[in-house]
């Protein structure tokens, strides 16, 4: 059975978001403080937080390039420290979207589902 908790939430222009809703462009993208029903579950993977589902659906990868979650940005979670990236190569985006995600794909020019955002704990 996958270890799954729950941390932060979805910020669109500082504001609490539902997951799995379309992208507008041009919007600021952020990962926060957790929300009462606004929780993003994670399976803890290889000491990696991985979203159990699609986060955000219909965004670019020059969307997610602007808001630094491609790369990887610093965030603040309940007093730790984690890095919001896309998984690291394109061997592990596509397997870890056909493990999490079997009926989606994403290609880095294309719009679709937004990949898995993956978190590693930096400590406090």
């Amino acid at each position: 059975m996958a270890n799954i908790i729950k941390l932060g939430s979805l910020y669109l222009d500082d504001c609490p978001a539902d997951t799995e809703i379309v992208y507008n462009s041009g919007q600021a993208i952020r990962i926060g403080e957790a929300v009462p029903g606004k929780e993003i579950s994670w399976v803890v993977v290889n000491n990696m937080l991985i979203a159990d589902r699609c986060i955000l659906t219909k965004i670019s990868w020059d969307n997610l390039k602007a808001n630094d979650l491609v790369f990887g940005k610093e965030v603040s979670i309940g007093g730790f420290r984690f890095t919001v990236r896309l998984l690291q190569d394109k061997t592990s985006l596509t397997s870890g979207m056909r493990l999490l995600m079997p009926s989606e794909r994403m290609t880095p020019s294309g719009i679709g589902k937004t990949p898995i955002f993956g978190y590693k704990n930096q400590g406090k």
